[in-house]
Protein backbone atom coordinates (compact mmCIF):
# COMPACT_ATOMS: atom_id res chain seq x y z
CA UNK A 1 0.00 0.00 0.00
CA UNK A 2 1.56 3.24 -1.47
CA UNK A 3 0.19 5.13 1.93
CA UNK A 4 2.16 3.51 4.68
CA UNK A 5 5.38 4.03 2.84
CA UNK A 6 7.59 5.98 4.89
CA UNK A 7 8.37 9.59 2.97
CA UNK A 8 12.05 11.19 4.70
CA UNK A 9 13.06 14.60 4.53
CA UNK A 10 15.63 15.94 2.30
CA UNK A 11 17.45 19.19 2.69
CA UNK A 12 17.89 20.81 -0.76
CA UNK A 13 20.93 23.05 -0.87
CA UNK A 14 21.40 25.97 -2.99
CA UNK A 15 23.81 29.01 -2.79
CA UNK A 16 21.62 31.71 -0.95
CA UNK A 17 19.39 29.49 1.15
CA UNK A 18 18.54 25.73 2.10
CA UNK A 19 15.00 24.26 2.25
CA UNK A 20 14.29 20.68 3.68
CA UNK A 21 11.18 19.16 1.69
CA UNK A 22 11.07 15.24 1.21
CA UNK A 23 12.75 12.65 -0.91
CA UNK A 24 9.64 12.62 -3.17
CA UNK A 25 11.24 16.11 -4.51
CA UNK A 26 13.28 16.26 -7.72
CA UNK A 27 15.42 19.71 -7.88
CA UNK A 28 15.66 21.29 -11.26
CA UNK A 29 17.53 24.77 -11.71
CA UNK A 30 16.49 26.89 -14.64
CA UNK A 31 16.91 30.43 -15.75
CA UNK A 32 18.00 31.29 -11.82
CA UNK A 33 14.79 29.61 -10.63
CA UNK A 34 15.20 26.68 -8.40
CA UNK A 35 12.35 24.55 -8.68
CA UNK A 36 11.40 21.51 -6.47
CA UNK A 37 8.34 19.22 -7.99
CA UNK A 38 6.93 15.67 -6.62
CA UNK A 39 4.53 13.85 -8.30
CA UNK A 40 1.12 16.43 -6.65
CA UNK A 41 3.24 19.45 -5.31
CA UNK A 42 5.97 22.41 -6.46
CA UNK A 43 8.41 24.71 -4.90
CA UNK A 44 9.93 26.88 -6.35
CA UNK A 45 12.58 29.66 -4.99
CA UNK A 46 13.02 32.77 -6.73
CA UNK A 47 15.98 35.21 -5.60
CA UNK A 48 16.16 38.99 -6.29
CA UNK A 49 19.60 40.19 -5.80
CA UNK A 50 19.66 43.95 -4.77
CA UNK A 51 22.39 43.97 -7.09
CA UNK A 52 20.59 42.95 -10.59
CA UNK A 53 17.39 45.10 -9.28
CA UNK A 54 17.99 48.66 -8.97
CA UNK A 55 15.71 50.44 -6.04
CA UNK A 56 14.58 47.59 -4.34
CA UNK A 57 17.19 47.30 -1.63
CA UNK A 58 15.20 49.84 0.67
CA UNK A 59 11.33 48.56 -0.13
CA UNK A 60 9.54 46.76 2.68
CA UNK A 61 7.88 43.36 2.14
CA UNK A 62 4.40 44.85 0.77
CA UNK A 63 6.13 47.25 -1.60
CA UNK A 64 8.18 44.74 -3.20
CA UNK A 65 4.60 42.82 -3.75
CA UNK A 66 3.39 45.63 -5.29
CA UNK A 67 6.14 45.67 -7.45
CA UNK A 68 5.55 41.89 -8.37
CA UNK A 69 1.53 42.75 -8.85
CA UNK A 70 2.37 45.82 -11.16
CA UNK A 71 4.71 43.28 -13.14
CA UNK A 72 1.91 41.02 -13.47
CA UNK A 73 3.40 38.58 -11.34
CA UNK A 74 0.44 38.56 -8.68
CA UNK A 75 -2.90 39.59 -9.39
CA UNK A 76 -3.75 43.20 -8.32
CA UNK A 77 -6.03 41.51 -5.69
CA UNK A 78 -2.68 39.96 -3.36
CA UNK A 79 -3.09 40.37 -0.14
CA UNK A 80 0.11 40.03 1.88
CA UNK A 81 -1.10 38.33 5.05
CA UNK A 82 0.96 36.89 8.16
CA UNK A 83 0.61 32.77 8.71
CA UNK A 84 2.84 31.94 11.32
CA UNK A 85 4.98 34.94 11.10
CA UNK A 86 5.73 34.51 8.06
CA UNK A 87 4.44 36.95 5.37
CA UNK A 88 2.72 35.06 3.00
CA UNK A 89 0.38 35.68 -0.30
CA UNK A 90 -2.41 32.82 -1.33
CA UNK A 91 -3.75 32.84 -4.31
CA UNK A 92 -5.26 31.40 -7.44
CA UNK A 93 -3.36 31.06 -11.14
CA UNK A 94 -3.50 29.06 -13.96
CA UNK A 95 -0.34 27.02 -14.15
CA UNK A 96 1.75 26.74 -17.36
CA UNK A 97 -0.20 22.89 -18.01
CA UNK A 98 -3.51 24.99 -17.96
CA UNK A 99 -4.76 23.58 -14.97
CA UNK A 100 -6.09 26.02 -11.94
CA UNK A 101 -3.32 26.04 -8.65
CA UNK A 102 -3.52 27.33 -5.98
CA UNK A 103 -0.10 28.81 -4.35
CA UNK A 104 1.52 29.74 -0.77
CA UNK A 105 3.85 32.21 -1.77
CA UNK A 106 6.57 33.34 1.26
CA UNK A 107 8.51 36.57 1.21
CA UNK A 108 11.45 36.89 3.47
CA UNK A 109 14.33 39.86 2.97
CA UNK A 110 18.32 39.42 3.93
CA UNK A 111 20.43 42.18 3.13
CA UNK A 112 21.42 41.13 -0.02
CA UNK A 113 18.10 40.36 -1.47
CA UNK A 114 14.81 39.89 -1.73
CA UNK A 115 13.58 35.89 -2.02
CA UNK A 116 10.08 34.60 -2.38
CA UNK A 117 8.94 30.85 -2.24
CA UNK A 118 6.32 29.69 -3.91
CA UNK A 119 4.86 26.45 -3.01
CA UNK A 120 1.72 25.11 -5.22
CA UNK A 121 -0.93 22.34 -5.80
CA UNK A 122 -3.81 21.24 -7.49
CA UNK A 123 -6.32 23.89 -6.29
CA UNK A 124 -8.64 20.52 -4.77
CA UNK A 125 -5.36 19.29 -2.84
CA UNK A 126 -4.50 22.52 -1.23
CA UNK A 127 -6.44 22.60 1.90
CA UNK A 128 -4.43 19.12 2.21
CA UNK A 129 -1.18 20.10 1.59
CA UNK A 130 -0.98 23.81 3.31
CA UNK A 131 -0.03 22.37 6.60
CA UNK A 132 3.32 20.95 4.79
CA UNK A 133 3.30 23.86 2.94
CA UNK A 134 3.90 26.12 5.99
CA UNK A 135 6.20 23.32 7.75
CA UNK A 136 8.33 23.27 4.90
CA UNK A 137 8.47 27.34 4.76
CA UNK A 138 9.45 27.28 8.09
CA UNK A 139 12.13 25.13 7.30
CA UNK A 140 14.01 27.67 4.82
CA UNK A 141 17.20 29.08 5.83
CA UNK A 142 18.50 31.90 3.94
CA UNK A 143 22.24 32.23 4.25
Amino acid sequence: NLDTWIVNEKTFEADKFSITLTTQFEEEIEDGVYGFYSRDCSACAYVYDFDGYAGIADMSELEFLNLLKSNGIFSASAELKNVEGMLVVEEQAESEAGDIRTYFSVFMKNEDAFFLFEFGSENAKYEEYRPQFIGWAKSIVIK
